[in-house]
């Protein structure tokens, strides 16, 4: 895949790390992504999204990827990006964010605490005294020959 990006990246383009998405979602102002689910949980998540492209026809009907599509705009070829991006800032999403968020779990901010509930329980073991907290989400890293730069 580097390699099919090797002009892109000479351009400037930093690819990252998969298992650090949550570090990019966590930091952007807006996401531009496709129907995938990096792109749903910053909609979840309450970040302001455009969708580069239509969706799928063979999008599950009710999905987030669908709840997503029905509310987020595409970006669009015939208006500057830096204004989508206001646009997009400026309309913050709150309609987008409940709407997928709610595709995605019936059980907000209290992911942690079910799995951990669940987890102790097949293991047939008491639960700690102490809350269930999510550690903090770390940076997102580039791979590559960019030498972790970026």
């Amino acid at each position: 895949m580097l390699a099919w990006l090797a002009r892109l990246r000479q351009a400037g383009l930093r690819v990252i790390d998969p298992a650090s998405w949550r570090g990019l979602v966590a930091a952007a102002d807006v996401v531009i992504g496709d129907h995938g689910s990096a792109t749903i949980y910053a909609a979840a998540a309450g970040v302001p999204v455009l969708l580069g492209g239509p969706l799928p026809q063979d999008t599950a009907p009710r999905s987030p990827a669908e709840l997503m599509a029905a509310a987020a705009p595409m970006v669009r070829a015939d208006t500057p990006l830096a204004a989508q991006l206001c646009e997009a800032l400026d309309a913050r999403g709150a309609a987008l964010s409940s709407a997928v968020a709610s595709g995605v779990t019936s059980k907000p901010n209290r992911a942690a605490a079910l799995l951990r509930e669940q987890m102790y329980s097949l293991l047939r073991l008491p639960e700690p005294p102490d809350p269930c907290t999510a550690a903090p989400v770390g940076p997102a890293f580039p791979v590559g020959d960019e030498g972790g730069r970026w």
